[in-house]
This record gives structure tokens, C-alpha cells and sequence, in this order.
């Protein structure tokens, strides 16, 4: 390979790692999904980049020129849709309305006011020879970052301390490379400066600061669930052959149980026509049939009787009964989400809950799965990403007592308030398992004000 083809080449092969792993860690979160567009766009430039400087004629080189401004086009209105997404924006038309300004670009691209042709310079292969139009293009380009670059300076300034840092990471690394780009790309050709336009390799420090930024200052949870069996579990993926009702004969799987009542299912007929289980179905997490029909499965009888949009309190310092009710409702269908002071695989052994996602309170944070027990906003902002990422969900935290420890109970206790907010505005339970000895009456009232109290004598009556 010549040398002036491998400032791209690593661009396209870093880009494309760091896309790759950040889609494997969270591949339904909507930044994860605008960020992987931003990246494509990206891999684009610097695969046409490689193409444009490597052709064996003119023609060639200017073919993969256009292909190259296309991309880059598209480049400003994709960070200002990962701009809107990050920072909580959920409406659909904001989310494609700023690509309106790539398509009106486009025009620029057949007129030869705007690449009059192609060069070759050596050792650096074809290069673009842009004309009058190519300065106003630069200034809408730079019109739209702008726009994306204020929306998250508006987030950051109501920021809490640790997002602030976070978007620190990311603006400093998009800022950086935005200066060098313009240096070695744009002012380079309207000043005429012998600069080598290496603009595709410096995309890479914006992407390994956003990357950063996000993996380092927010723990990303992917929700999981055990895979139902084809023919004995129902397909919504409640796990009935692991229920106790249905090894004891009281409560059939849909798949075995009367047709009239599995036909009445709007799950169960969504997953027929659709040909496949709710498990193996791409569109699970955002399933509004999901959501809204989950909780009224015509063969199940509830064990507990915890209801949807509810927090509860569980008093006791053993939590084996907590595991149970915890254990159940994920069986029947829920996304579960585990926090605790115990160590992630001892916990999920010893309650068998190899299918939940788990947050392991504890300051070695270099564990994949550890949080800060001191970094509460962290730890809040996961659960709440969890609740709102799944159909229906269920929290446990075992945790409280170690975190009114490094914390204090007024502040575990606000975060526990912003918690229940979300619950209650999603299909989503919360299970918090404290011991009374602990906390002192008037803290521990105070829980039971925002929490209802569950006791052994106000659950349902049936074996889990």
C-alpha cells in the first residue's frame, strides 16, 4: 500500500471498529443506532477517499470524488441528529429533517462551479479542484455543526457533574478534529496551501472521543432475557416450563393450552404472522402490541400481585423472598434488572438468573458490570435508560444499606425518588429489599412514604 493511502485505510478500519463495538454493546439504544449512521458516514469518506486517490484515470478520480462529497454532505445533519438523540430528543421528525440539508447539497455536486475536476498530485494520487461554489458550501457546513454543537452546550449547562464530564470528552475530540479537517481540507484549497488533505484520518479522534465518552462515563446495560423454547415456552417469552404453576399442572403455555384463548392473544398473533418469536424479533424492545397486551396474558395467573408502574419495599434482611418474586417476573415476560452488593456470577448462581442484567455495586468500576456505589447520578441514569429502553421491565435493588453508606440517606434517597418517577411513567416494576435494622425509624418512614411496603402476608398465595 502507498503511503498517502494509509491515513484513510486506518480511518475506515478504526471507524469501523469503533462502530462495531459500540453497536455490540447497545444495539438498541437510539445514540447507539445515529451514532452507527455517523460512523457509516464516515467509512464512506474514507473508503471513497482511498478509491479517488488510488484511480487509474481522471474519470475515475472524479466519479469517486462526488461519491466522497456525498458522504460528506450528509456528515453536519448526522451529528446533529446524534446531537438531538443524545440529549433525551424523541420526536421522528427532528431525527430526519436535518438530512434535508444533505439532499440540498447534492445539487453542488453536478455543476462545475463546485469540482471543476480532478488533479494528481504526487506521491498523494487525485485530488478534487474545487470552484467558487465550493466556499458557500463550506459555510453551510459549518452552519449546521454549529447548530448541533449548541443544542449540546444547551445539555451541558443543566448537566449533572458527571455528564458534564462526559460531554467534555466528546466536544473536545469533535472540536479537535473539526480544526484539523478544516485545515488540511477546506482552507488548504481555498488558500491554495501545499497541506496534504488527510481530513478522514482526524474523523477518527472524533469518534474515539464520542466512543469514549460514552463507554467510560455511562454504563450501558443491553437487556437480556433466557430464549424461549419453540414449542413448550409461549412466544412472547414468558418461560412457563420454569414456572411453578405449570409443573404442577394449574396453568398451561399458550402453546399447549386452548386455541380460543391463544388466538385471542395480540402477541401470540403478532408472532405468528410475523413467523417468529418475540425473543428472535428485531423490533422487541420499541413492540408497542408488546407493551401494551404483555400484562393481560389470558393463561396467566399473577403469583404476586405486584402491579405495573409500581415501586415496593420489602423490609427484611433476608432477600431470598425478593429473589423469588424477582425470578418470577422475569420468567413471565419481564426485562430484569439486578442491583446488588454481591458479586455479578455468585449472584446469578446461587438464585439461578443466568438471563438478567446486573449491576454490581462496587468501586472496582473497571468490571464490566461495576458501578461506583458514590456515583449515584451514573447509577440512576442506567436504571432509568433500562426502564425506558424495554416493554416491560422489572428492578431489584439489594443494595440500599451500602449505598446509604458512602452516601447518606437524604441523597440515596433522591435518587430513589427519580427512580420511581420512571417506573411509574413506564410499564416497569421496582423491588427495593432493605433491612430495617439499618435505618433509623424516621429514614426508614420516609422510604415507606415513596415506596409501598410488601409483606409476606399481602402477596398472593401461590408457589412461585
Amino acid at each position: 500500500m502507498h503511503l498517502y493511502l494509509i491515513p484513510p485505510a486506518v480511518a475506515l478500519v478504526g471507524n469501523a471498529a469503533m462502530g462495531f463495538h459500540l453497536m455490540r454493546r447497545t444495539p438498541s439504544s437510539r445514540v447507539t443506532r445515529a451514532f452507527s449512521f455517523l460512523i457509516l458516514l464516515l467509512m464512506g469518506w474514507a473508503f471513497s477517499e482511498i478509491m479517488m486517490r488510488s484511480s487509474p484515470d481522471e474519470e475515475t478520480a472524479l466519479f469517486w470524488g462526488r461519491i466522497l462529497y456525498l458522504n460528506s454532505f450528509f456528515l453536519p445533519s448526522a451529528f446533529v441528529v446524534l446531537a438531538y438523540v443524545y440529549t433525551g430528543g424523541r420526536k421522528r421528525v427532528f431525527t430526519f429533517l436535518p438530512y434535508s440539508t444533505g439532499f440540498f447539497f447534492i445539487w453542488f455536486l453536478f455543476t462545475d462551479n463546485f469540482l471543476v475536476g480532478m488533479e494528481e498530485i504526487p506521491p498523494w494520487g487525485y485530488d478534487a479542484v474545487v470552484g467558487p461554489l465550493f466556499t458557500h458550501f463550506i459555510g453551510g457546513y459549518l452552519g449546521v455543526i454549529a447548530v448541533g454543537t449548541l443544542v449540546l452546550l444547551r445539555y451541558y449547562k443543566k448537566s449533572s457533574f458527571t455528564e458534564k464530564r462526559r460531554l467534555q470528552a466528546m466536544l473536545t475530540g469533535f472540536l479537535l478534529s473539526l480544526v484539523l479537517i478544516a485545515i488540511t481540507n477546506l482552507l488548504s484549497r481555498i488558500k491554495d496551501l501545499p497541506l496534504p488533505r488527510m481530513g478522514s484520518m482526524f474523523t477518527l479522534i472524533a469518534t474515539l472521543s464520542f466512543a469514549y465518552g460514552i463507554l467510560r462515563y455511562q454504563l450501558l446495560i443491553v437487556p437480556t432475557r433466557e430464549r424461549a423454547k419453540e414449542t413448550l415456552d409461549a412466544r412472547c417469552g414468558a418461560l412457563c416450563t420454569s414456572c411453578g404453576r405449570y409443573l404442577e399442572g394449574e396453568c398451561p403455555s399458550c402453546e399447549q393450552g386452548e386455541r380460543g384463548l391463544r388466538e385471542s392473544c395480540p402477541i401470540y398473533q403478532c408472532s405468528v404472522q410475523k413467523g417468529v418469536l418475540c425473543e428472535s424479533c428485531s423490533l422487541l424492545l420499541g413492540c408497542e402490541t408488546y407493551k401494551t397486551h404483555s400484562e393481560q396474558c389470558p393463561f396467566r395467573t399473577d403469583q404476586f400481585g405486584l402491579k405495573a408502574r409500581n415501586s415496593y419495599l420489602w423490609e427484611d434482611a433476608d432477600p431470598d423472598v425478593a429473589f423469588q418474586i424477582f425470578k418470577d417476573y422475569t420468567i413471565r415476560g419481564s426485562f430484569g434488572l439486578l442491583i446488588t452488593r454481591e458479586y455479578p456470577e455468585k449472584v446469578r448462581e446461587k438464585y439461578d438468573l443466568p438471563h438478567v442484567s446486573v449491576l454490581w455495586l462496587s468501586q472496582l468500576e473497571e468490571h464490566e458490570k461495576g458501578v461506583d456505589p458514590t456515583n449515584l447520578p451514573r447509577l440512576t441514569h442506567t436504571v432509568t435508560q433500562f426502564v425506558r429502553q424495554t416493554p416491560q421491565s422489572f428492578v431489584l435493588l439489594t443494595g440500599l444499606e451500602y449505598l446509604v453508606v458512602h452516601n447518606g440517606f437524604e441523597r440515596v434517597l433522591k435518587h430513589v425518588h427519580m427512580i420511581n418517577d420512571q417506573v411509574m411513567t413506564h410499564s416497569s416494576r421496582l423491588l427495593v429489599v432493605v433491612d430495617p435494622k439499618t435505618l433509623d425509624p424516621k429514614e426508614l418512614s420516609l422510604l415507606q412514604r415513596e415506596l409501598r411496603s410488601l409483606k409476606k402476608e399481602n402477596l398472593f398465595k401461590y408457589p412461585a
